[in-house]
């Protein structure tokens, strides 16, 4: 029988290999906060394919081994705490014959953040100096951080950048005058240019695992839908709350994962327990802008599946 002295030795040795396994497998490094941004070099090294060039693979991990090597799958991260888009009509509504004057560009080609603000009113607060987003759309539409939306008493549903839902719409005051606009919460999404997608080996509607890692904190995003056009340029679009769970900021730099490749070594599927989500769970796991399908690595319950349905947050397979 081992003493009470050799199984606390033998306990410490198990947490050290544990820690150094997890090292190993799981946080990505968190780029220099001074000098030139690597997210805007690693785009360009995504298009010119110098990425991963005498590199090793994600976490300092050779390619070959059971990871993905995500050294070339390594994209710039843009974080949005909220996002107005208008048409031009509704600009005219709210700021008269006055243009737009532009604040700076945005990573996507074209688009830009204009000087002018106006305020957003919801059932139990407001929000103020919400910049819009250019150029002018179709038609107008403001996402919103879950946490934000929380705060001036909204629950809208998670959307893609493509899509628009009417179900819950705020009032946005400007200068001149007011207008209705739907709100929705943005469901991360990347965007690659032709050249990056063909490097990465993606396509145009594939859905992947994203990880992001900031300083002593990691997520990995499931499920996130990619978008491919000539109008692109190589990059995750979060939220805040997506940005502040995984402790990084605009700019900072995501790694692509496969969905089919491990995402972090463990023991086998059989002794692995999947955690139980229940219906309680899913408003948690919304605000954190993940969204669930049957391949989620949750056990789902159907009370669980119908309330993630309900909140626009459910992708059948």
């Amino acid at each position: 029988m081992m003493e009470s002295v050799d199984i606390e030795r033998l306990a410490q040795l198990i947490a050290a290999e544990l820690v150094a396994r997890t090292r190993g497998n799981g946080v990505a490094p968190t780029e220099p906060p001074d000098g030139p941004s690597r997210a805007d070099e690693i785009a360009t090294e995504a298009a010119d394919g110098s990425a991963g060039e005498d590199r090793p693979g994600l976490d300092g991990m050779e390619p070959g081994t059971t990871h993905l090597d995500a050294s070339a799958r390594r994209i710039p991260i843009g974080v949005a705490a909220h996002e107005l888009v208008l048409s031009e009509g509704d600009w005219r509504t709210l700021f008269g014959a006055v243009g737009p004057t532009t604040d700076r560009p945005l990573r996507q080609p074209g688009q830009v953040i204009y000087r002018e603000t106006v305020r957003v009113i919801g059932p139990a607060g407001e929000l103020s100096g919400v910049a819009v987003t250019g150029p002018f759309r179709e038609r107008s539409r403001l996402a919103l951080a879950r946490s934000e939306a929380r705060r001036i008493g909204l629950a809208p549903p998670v959307c893609g950048p493509l899509e628009l839902r009417e179900d819950v719409a705020v009032t946005v005051v400007g200068p001149v005058g007011s207008v209705v606009v739907p709100t929705v919460v943005p469901a991360a999404h990347v965007y690659l240019d032709p050249a990056s997608a063909e490097r990465f080996g993606l396509s145009h509607g594939r859905r992947v695992h994203v990880r992001c890692a900031g300083a002593g904190r990691a997520i990995t995003l499931h499920d996130v839908p990619v978008f491919v056009g000539g109008e692109f340029a190589a990059e995750l679009r979060i939220d805040v709350d997506e940005a502040n769970a995984a402790g990084v900021g605009d700019g900072d730099v995501a790694s692509i994962l496969d969905p089919t490749t491990p995402i972090a070594a463990g023991p086998p599927p059989r002794t692995r327990r999947r955690p139980l989500l229940t219906e309680r769970d899913v408003d948690d796991v919304a605000a954190r802008g993940e969204v669930l399908s049957p391949e989620s690595p949750y056990l789902i319950t159907p009370a669980a599946r119908d309330r993630a349905r309900s909140l626009g947050i459910w992708r059948e397979g």
